[in-house]
């Protein structure tokens, strides 16, 4: 039995969550994958999958496995890229994730301009508002927003984006610009779906205390775009990243309100898998994007600035 060769067959059945979709995965024929399990669970002497007729899952002895046989082909893959240059080449696949509209905004343009320079890089963006686990999604690299885990990802910080109160032009000179967090009783809001619990908006006064307001709205969105395009419709003020609305505000579209009352900017960061060494693709990509991503984040500080 090729130990190796079944390790990674049955790290992509639970990784599928199935026989047939690692089968597709690994181009390999749909009985090889099923007879590698099975011979690694003769040879380990215990079951490691739960077979139904609707779906797989993993007994606990599995994903110990799983998890530990994870490192070991991190490392064979880590000797195989040095072996072909992946470490001293800009070269290989890329896989980048980043909130969706940050992605589209700032990271697409940047993918662009590095593949122009780079004709043997190949790039792969999962742009989502889920956070990912980087190694296992294997994703090289990511950028997020606001706090990260303690533990599983190493960083480098990039800058900082406001969290704003915004209502188009049109709308505040019909109802009025509020003066206090208070105020916003009085205006139509436009929130963002979430489970469980009152929503309320934060804020921060400038002796530095924490704010709670309650609000409630007759319009309830699920993503970014859609809350923009309401209030460009003067349907009333939300909160969106400074970077979300900057276009908007610059074209005295819209404005910015309770800017006194801001908490504190949200960190961005550039997030990396727990490795040693990084990949040459890796570390050129993270030289040429950081600093065009910095300057960015400046200029829209200076665009909006209190």
């Amino acid at each position: 039995m090729d130990k190796l060769q079944a390790m990674a067959v049955y790290s992509a059945v639970v990784e599928e969550q199935g026989f047939s979709a690692a089968s597709r995965r690994l181009g390999i024929p749909l009985p090889t994958v099923s007879r590698k399990v099975a011979e690694l669970e003769t040879y380990l002497g215990t079951p490691l999958l739960i077979r139904t007729t609707r779906q797989v899952s993993v007994t606990d002895a599995g994903q110990r496995y799983y998890e530990d046989v994870q490192s070991i082909l991190e490392t064979v893959r880590d000797v195989e890229q040095r072996a072909s240059g992946a470490f001293q080449q800009v070269k290989g696949l890329l896989t980048i994730t980043a909130p969706t509209l940050f992605g589209r905004l700032f990271i697409l343009p940047i993918v662009t301009d590095f593949m122009r320079l780079h004709e043997r890089i190949d790039i792969r963006l999962n742009f989502t508002n889920h956070v990912l686990e980087l190694p296992e999604e294997r994703i090289d690299l990511g950028f997020r927003i606001g706090e990260l885990p303690v533990h599983g990802v190493s960083s480098r910080p990039i800058g900082t984006v406001r969290r704003v109160t915004c209502g188009s032009s049109d709308y505040l000179q019909q109802r009025g610009t509020p003066e206090r967090p208070k105020d916003i009783a009085s205006h139509d809001c436009i929130l963002f779906t979430r489970g469980g619990g009152k929503p309320v908006w934060r804020f921060r006064t400038p002796t530095g205390q924490t704010v709670t307001v309650p609000v409630s709205s007759r319009l309830m969105v699920n993503t970014v775009e859609d809350a923009l395009d309401a209030v460009m419709l003067n349907h009333g003020l939300s909160q969106f990243f400074a970077y979300q609305v900057v276009s908007l505000v610059d074209s005295n579209r819209a404005a910015i309100v309770l800017a006194d009352y801001e908490e504190p900017a949200a960190p961005v960061s550039l997030v990396l898998p727990g490795k040693e060494r990084m990949p040459q693709k890796v570390q050129a990509f993270c030289e040429f994007a950081v600093p065009v991503l910095q300057k960015r984040l400046e200029d829209i500080g200076l665009s909006i600035a209190r």
